[in-house]
């Protein structure tokens, strides 16, 4: 077993766009397309997570692996607490199904940058539309580079220029002993507002590091973002 593996969770049942992990992208389902550009990163071996039979069908038939989860798993998060206890690798890279533009050199660079912490990829934003999408989680970060704080609301306030805003981008790192955190402890009261994961760490004064990514590229939550990369490709 090596020091790390990538991990892509998958569901069906997505709350605003059902099914979007098997839409194609250039007539490949997107969870095949996104575990593509993992294995040809070369960072470490891939194998997607998930709870429906249709997604690991899918995986048998283009050769990616695939383990099952539990459907008691609520997102992404316990779907990888669920595998770190049955496996024994210094970190667990974990990738969003939905974010077919993340590249193989992307993947490379944050997996190379985050170095077994526990780390969240960040871009800087391209669009002043983006500033007030609830899809896209915007962040704050120190001098440092560690995670400050992580809201579906713009932020932090600036009327003249999204240059200096940042949102996440769909890849994270856990190390072993971040994920047994996260499993001692409940969800709280900001990650329950936000819907956003890792505020459970910060929550809690878990550090987290921030991964700056050259990424203009954005996840498919909505049928307008799914047809927007549709014809751009």
């Amino acid at each position: 077993m090596g020091e790390r593996c990538i991990l892509i969770p998958a569901r069906l049942n997505s709350s605003r766009l059902p099914g979007k992990v098997l839409l194609p992208i250039k007539e490949i389902p997107m969870v095949v397309q996104v575990a593509i550009n993992c294995m040809e990163s070369k960072s470490a071996e891939v194998i997607v997570l998930t709870p429906d039979d249709k997604v690991a069908e899918t995986c048998a038939k283009f050769g990616i692996k695939f383990s099952y989860s539990s459907s008691s798993c609520q997102n992404g998060t316990e779907r990888i607490i669920e595998f770190s206890k049955n496996n024994s690798y210094k970190s667990y890279i974990s990738v969003q199904a939905d974010e077919p533009s993340l590249s193989p050199d992307m993947i490379t660079d944050f997996v190379h940058k985050s170095m077994h912490e526990n780390c969240i990829g960040v871009a800087k934003i391209s669009h002043n539309f983006d500033l007030d999408s609830d899809s896209i989680v915007k962040i704050v970060k120190s001098n440092s580079g560690k995670l400050l704080y992580a809201s579906r609301s713009a932020i932090p306030f600036d009327p003249n220029s999204e240059s200096s805003t940042f949102k996440h981008v769909g890849i994270y790192s856990y190390n072993k002993e971040g994920l047994r955190l996260l499993d001692s402890i409940s969800v709280g009261k900001l990650e329950h507002s936000e819907k956003v994961e890792i505020l459970r760490f910060l929550e809690n004064d878990i550090e987290v590091k921030c991964v700056e990514l050259d990424y203009l590229g954005y996840s498919i939550d909505t049928i307008q973002d799914y047809k927007k990369i549709t014809s751009e490709s």
